[in-house]
């Protein structure tokens, strides 16, 4: 089967003429040129993955920022003919799942550089992220400066094809806490800090957290209540990850690795292979803090 694939130019044209069947003017016809070579330079940066090394030369070759950033809104917009190329951008994930946290779902696109800053790639297709609405913007004006200040492309790089994610699980704390896959990427290499940063900027570590301490202690229910045993629950909950991983291999490494790499720190806890099925008839557990606000 063929794979469709758009073209710079028929996203340009449905931004600037709409449904009408018109010729471009001459400012829109240079226009047109100076994106299509700005969108196949970035993409040239995003097979090296040097995204941070893109300059933008707008303002250079005489181009308003505000007037390039501005065709992004007719693209988004509703009922409007660019909505079509919008909706296909949104559509690029085979599991509709946000390709920043990789939990929630996609309902909208973030600019991977920002427009405001590089409004020559404000509907460059490889400049756009498929996103849940919470994820958006929350990196706001970043920019990276070097490799180290990247955040991940889901596109282009390489980190949902492995493990990129770790788990640390203490009982005392009652905690689970994420980090970038050391095995993988060794804490002073340029993808390690990259992890990092992705997961700090997006507020993946608070996201993660939240969700892995709802997961266990949903296991642990289950656990008792079916009399089962606590080790055997989680490998049958790793065994299910990798039973769905037929299908969409990759699902373990992206809205599944936070689940997957829960699981594993869990099986390497002593204390909780022991305890784990008690935990919540421990103090506090779960508890709203004892103060309050007038």
């Amino acid at each position: 089967m063929t794979k469709k694939t758009y073209e710079f130019d028929e996203v340009f044209s449905a931004c600037i003429k709409g449904k009408k069947e018109r010729k471009f003017t001459d400012h829109e016809e240079r226009l047109n040129n100076f994106l299509r070579g700005a969108h196949k330079v970035f993409k040239v940066h995003c097979n090296y993955q040097i995204y941070h090394a893109y300059k933008d030369e707008s303002a250079l070759h005489g181009w308003n920022g505000k007037e390039l950033e501005s065709i992004y809104e007719k693209l988004r917009r509703k009922k409007s003919a660019g909505r079509f190329y919008y909706t296909k951008l949104r559509e690029m994930t085979a599991d509709g799942k946000c390709q920043i946290c990789l939990y929630g779902s996609v309902e909208s696109l973030d600019h991977y550089l920002p427009k405001e800053s590089y409004p020559s790639l404000s509907i460059s297709a490889h400049n756009l992220i498929p996103c849940c609405l919470s994820c958006n913007g929350k990196k706001s004006t970043h920019k990276p400066k070097t490799a180290n200040d990247q955040t991940i492309h889901f596109k282009f790089d390489h980190y949902y094809d492995s493990n990129w994610l770790e788990a640390q699980y203490s009982h005392n704390s009652r905690r689970i806490t994420f980090s970038p896959n050391k095995s993988n990427y060794p804490e002073n290499s340029i993808d390690h800090k990259r992890i990092s940063e992705h997961l700090r900027i997006h507020e993946l570590y608070e996201l993660y957290e939240t969700l892995a301490l709802k997961e266990i202690r949903d296991l642990v229910i289950r656990a008792n209540k079916n009399n089962l045993n606590i080790k055997t629950t989680i490998e049958s909950e790793i065994e299910l990850i990798f039973e769905n991983a037929k299908y969409y291999p990759n699902s373990k490494f992206t809205f599944n690795q936070w689940k997957l790499v829960t699981f594993e720190a869990l099986l390497k806890s002593k204390d909780f292979i022991s305890n784990g099925k008690n935990m919540l008839n421990e103090d506090n557990f779960l508890q709203p803090p004892e103060y309050d606000f007038a």
